[in-house]
């Protein structure tokens, strides 16, 4: 267990301790010079670290003001460096943002490092881009990457973040389902990445103080490769419910094709039907993080749908 481990363990252990190391790394990341180290000691840990950083840190700066010299923050990332801006007029999504590109759903960057180290992925697809870090990841290594985010305020974030890195991003300004169209998105005050234009949707968001509903254009995995003749060879799919749609509305691409499909399902209810989709296009869902090329785990029917995490991988039974 390495030293950085065990700092955070006993910070997140000992309360009083934890209290005391907040007020110190605001300062830290306040103060240029001192933010600089701390940046290079944060690229030193490894993924699992910073994800336990995020955990403890990610929310630095919510629910207080707080004013810093504004900068970047630097993340390595399968030998390539990706900054993300720190600004005080939304510090504490920038703050989040920033540790979360390399630490959160640590599984799910673990198995991005692995693909993209093979150089088995020549074309990303992001379904539920979000702010966009999971697509920065792969365009910051010049993998051809195509983002769906069907909220449209989001796209200027995106593009500041393209812009900050010198890269030129293709962010799809709609929602992504079972048939083109259009459908009706949920989207909670200040909690973006929860947004869904899933069916029982309003029944997910019920205990939300602020929901906003809007009209959004729906295109399939189908069409968009159809028009476009992009071909994923990696598919992610975060969409608060909606994956089985997103995938029905795929299943040409799919028997095509047969891309790597990271999925994320919360609700344990959803995950038979899920099974059974990929069982019928012989597919084979795995745990993560999961290493192209590795031989298959026996993953069960029982282990999908009582195991507690929430990303998981299919692939092609036959590779």
């Amino acid at each position: 267990m390495s030293l950085i481990w065990i700092y955070l363990k006993i910070h997140k252990k000992w309360k009083p301790a934890y209290r005391r190391s907040l007020v110190k790394l605001r300062e830290k990341v306040a103060d240029p010079q001192k933010r600089e180290l701390l940046n290079k000691w944060y690229n030193k840990m490894t993924i699992r670290e910073k994800s336990l950083f995020h955990r403890l840190y990610a929310r630095l700066f919510q629910d207080i003001s707080y004013s810093i010299q504004e900068g970047t923050w630097s993340v390595d990332f399968a030998g390539k460096t990706v900054r993300l801006p720190l600004r005080n007029s939304n510090l504490w999504l920038d703050w989040d943002l920033a540790l979360a590109i390399g630490g959160h759903d640590a599984e799910v960057k673990m198995t991005y490092e692995n693909f993209i180290r093979s150089g088995s992925v020549k074309t990303f697809f992001d379904i539920g881009t979000n702010y966009g870090t999971h697509s920065l990841l792969f365009l910051s290594h010049h993998i051809d990457t195509i983002s769906f985010e069907p909220i449209a305020a989001l796209k200027k974030d995106f593009d500041n973040l393209c812009s900050l890195n010198q890269l030129k991003g293709n962010l799809q300004n709609m929602a992504v389902g079972e048939k083109s169209g259009t459908a009706t998105l949920l989207i909670p005050l200040n909690e973006t990445w929860d947004a869904t234009i899933s069916e029982n949707g309003a029944e997910i968001l019920k205990d939300r103080k602020q929901v906003e509903k809007v009209e959004v254009p729906v295109i399939t995995i189908d069409e968009f490769v159809s028009k476009n003749n992009k071909i994923p060879e990696l598919i992610k799919i975060d969409t608060e419910g909606n994956e089985i749609h997103v995938l029905r509305g795929g299943i040409n691409t799919i028997k095509e094709h047969k891309p790597a499909i990271i999925f994320e399902t919360n609700k344990f209810p959803e995950r038979q039907t899920l099974w059974d989709f990929f069982k019928a296009n012989n597919y084979i869902i795995q745990d993560l993080p999961y290493t192209p090329g590795q031989p298959v785990k026996n993953f069960t029917i029982d282990q999908f749908l009582k195991k507690g995490s929430t990303n998981y991988i299919a692939v092609p039974a036959v590779q």
